[in-house]
């Protein structure tokens, strides 16, 4: 799932695109259970998916273990994990498919930024 939004504190050199590139950005909410060693093997899992696809990661933040607003898969908390990218449009599958078949991953959304 995709979606668009604009971001008017974004830098000019983040928002331009490199050919048929886009930038975007995923938020990732994991298993709060998890070992530091398993959420950085997810996210390297999805920056590997990135670089392999001739896309290029600008950012990754760990928000660390998060209170969720209401429950998800019985989950009360997260691990949130917040990565900017750019990349082209259909690699994006590749991604979800990845996060759609890892059971730590509770959610996750991918926001395009035009």
């Amino acid at each position: 799932m995709v979606r668009k939004t604009s971001k008017v504190s974004m830098t000019a050199e983040s928002t331009s695109t490199v050919g048929s590139q886009r930038n975007y950005e995923i938020m990732l909410v994991l298993n709060s259970a998890l070992s530091d060693e398993r959420v950085e093997a997810i996210t390297d899992s999805v920056r590997q998916i990135i670089i392999n696809g001739q896309g290029t990661v600008a950012d990754v933040k760990n928000f660390g273990k998060r209170r969720l607003a209401y429950p998800i898969k019985h989950h009360g908390d997260g691990i949130y994990i917040l990565i900017n990218y750019t990349l082209l449009s259909t690699v994006n599958q590749s991604i979800e498919n990845l996060l759609n078949i890892t059971e730590e991953v509770l959610r996750y959304m991918i926001v395009l930024h035009e």
